[in-house]
């Protein structure tokens, strides 16, 4: 139970950060060809990140397929991690 809650509120979350995001980046001119542009590459890697992980699966066994999770799942909080330090840096040289 307490699985189905976290997902439901982290894919809420999610559904409203893809909406919103775009509309703090770019001008509301902007939105709906930068939001297009942004839903294209993400819809194209949910398309494949199924196929793809269990031909992975199939073909090289669960401990590859867990260890290639692990590694996406460190460059990803990598990146992250990298967007907060260069947002706090632009915060810094913005403030007087």
């Amino acid at each position: 139970m307490l699985f189905a809650t976290l997902y439901g509120l982290a894919s809420g979350i999610t559904a409203v950060i893809r909406a919103a995001l775009p509309l703090q980046i770019f001008p509301a001119g902007a939105y709906p060809r930068a939001s297009a542009q942004l839903a294209v590459p993400l819809n194209l890697s949910f398309a494949a990140a199924s196929p793809v992980f269990t031909a992975i699966l199939t073909s090289a066994g669960p401990h590859a397929a867990l260890w290639l999770a692990r590694v996406i799942s460190i460059f990803a909080f990598s990146a992250l991690l990298g967007l907060l330090l260069l947002h706090r840096r632009t915060l810094r040289l913005q403030s007087p």
